[in-house]
């Protein structure tokens, strides 16, 4: 499975409209936005779940995580703005910390391979006689 390096676009893309719509009323004109220090904080938090059972590539996350990390990002960047829907996306975020938790107690398996050269991959040069 490829490893995937998480955007602001891919969080944007996660939350409705409505959703996205406060988010962009809650900052500031003065307030830095929280949200590419959030995705950096998270990133780092699943990697690191994942690296107490397995190797990590350079950067990026599992692809299989993708959503987890989704879920505990909307979840404190509506804390952060101070969102009534916080509560609305802890529910997504608790399970996100137990799969990770799992993960990393290794009773949760990850693809992590991406290479396709493998036997019996399509396209590998392994045939069957």
């Amino acid at each position: 499975m490829p490893w995937v390096t998480l955007t602001e676009t891919d969080v944007k893309i996660a939350l409705n409209n409505a959703e996205l719509q406060a988010y962009r009323t809650k900052l500031a004109a003065d307030q830095d936005d929280p949200l590419p220090s959030l995705i950096m904080d998270v990133v780092a938090e699943v990697r690191g779940y994942v690296a107490a059972r397995h190797p990590i590539e350079a950067d990026g996350i599992p692809h299989s995580l993708k959503n987890a990390a989704l879920d505990l990002i909307i979840y404190r960047l509506a804390k952060r703005c101070q969102s009534t829907a916080e509560d609305q996306f802890k529910p997504a975020a608790d399970d996100a910390i137990a799969l990770l938790q799992r993960v990393a107690d290794g009773k949760h398996g990850l693809d992590l391979t991406s290479d396709t050269s493998q036997s019996g991959a399509w396209g590998s040069e392994t045939h069957i006689s």
